[in-house]
């Protein structure tokens, strides 16, 4: 139990840093880096905006709220997702993960978090016509651990890496996040989840593309030296982020489920936003969701300052499979409403042995 005691005693401090931070202060916005762990990239929780953080499951659950690896379906998970980020823009996300059960209440996950933003024209001052391109690449990778402490509660935390560099320059960061999930009631139908993401120090980019090189010459002009000087950047926070919801699964029969989630997300470094969602599900093999999330001038096209408007719709079909068909092979898709842009695509499939 000291594990679970240490998770909340984590999420209740982060709530009173967020509150104190003031989060969602728009004076804030733009001051944090390393933004790209705020992006969900899994195609499932993505079909309604992630706002399944109360009830999310398995190896997703690693970027939403860790505590959901506590309910992987069998022994083992395996998932893959593919997002066409903001079409238009030719930005990619792949994400993998892999979950395990290791006993009866203890488990483990890995997920690896890939960004291919494209290639761009390297240009110097002598060369402001380009000399060849370069490719940013930004990468996290998280290792997750996961108890069950009771049949009502259930706590994981993820340490995280995080890499973003170009050819010459780079940062390197660690991050822990935290999540608590607590479900209860007939069927466990009602679920109260916390996840507070993102906790770590500041990064800064270093490398030979921050050296210039120039000369320097005695008082009199009679000898002069080259030196290569190197600038330090600023270091830059972390995207700090709290996670609060909840979820009701409404029963019909043995085939038939519906779920409402609420959810609030508390952002250091931008506004709050507080969402609504639900999911569909016949025999938990054909289901469908969708979601709304609001922030601040959400609904404005000149203050707005997300490309994302709020909605987000999703699908998935999941078969089982094998002779007692316990495995099951699961494929999702959702699509996410931008402005401008062409929305962002994404399609998984999952993998559950």
């Amino acid at each position: 139990m000291k594990l679970f005691y240490r998770i909340a005693y984590s999420l209740f401090i982060g709530l009173l840093l967020t509150n104190t931070a003031l989060a969602g202060n728009p004076d804030r916005i733009g001051q944090a880096g390393a933004t790209e762990l705020l992006i969900n990239p899994w195609a499932r929780s993505a079909g309604w905006n992630a706002l399944n953080t109360a009830s999310i499951k398995g190896v997703e659950a690693l970027t939403n709220n860790c505590a959901g690896i506590t309910h992987l379906a069998n022994r083992t998970e395996l998932q893959f997702s593919r997002t066409n980020w903001l079409v238009g823009t030719d930005i990619k996300i792949n994400a993998f993960g892999y979950g395990q059960k290791i006993g009866e209440d203890n488990f483990i996950g890995v997920s690896v978090t890939s960004f291919d933003l494209g290639e761009f024209i390297r240009t110097t001052v002598d060369n402001p016509e380009g000399i060849g391109t370069f490719s940013p690449q930004l990468l996290n990778i998280g290792a997750t651990y996961g108890r069950k402490f009771t049949q009502n509660i259930f706590g994981a935390m993820t340490l995280r890496v995080i890499s973003e560099s170009i050819t010459d320059v780079s940062a390197i960061g660690v991050a822990v996040d935290a999540g608590i999930h607590y479900w209860t009631g007939k069927d466990s139908a009602f679920k109260f989840g916390v996840t507070l993401k993102n906790i770590g120090p500041a990064m800064q980019f270093r490398g030979n593309g921050l050296a210039v090189k120039t000369t320097l010459s005695t008082s009199t002009n009679a000898t002069t030296y080259a030196l290569t000087v190197s600038h330090r950047s600023q270091a830059f926070e972390l995207p700090l982020q709290l996670m609060i919801g909840s979820s009701y699964d409404f029963r019909f029969g043995e085939t038939f489920r519906t779920t409402v989630a609420a959810n609030y997300t508390s952002n250091s470094f931008y506004y709050d936003q507080i969402g609504l969602g639900t999911e569909l599900a016949y025999n938990e093999m054909f289901m469908l969701r969708a979601g709304f999330n609001y922030e601040k001038n959400i609904f404005d096209k000149e203050k707005r300052l997300n490309a994302h408007t709020g909605f987000a719709i999703g699908a998935t079909v999941e078969l089982p499979f094998g002779k007692e068909k316990k495995n099951s092979f699961g494929v999702d898709y959702s699509y996410r409403t931008t402005n401008p842009f062409g929305g962002t695509h994404a399609i998984g499939i999952r993998l559950n042995i």
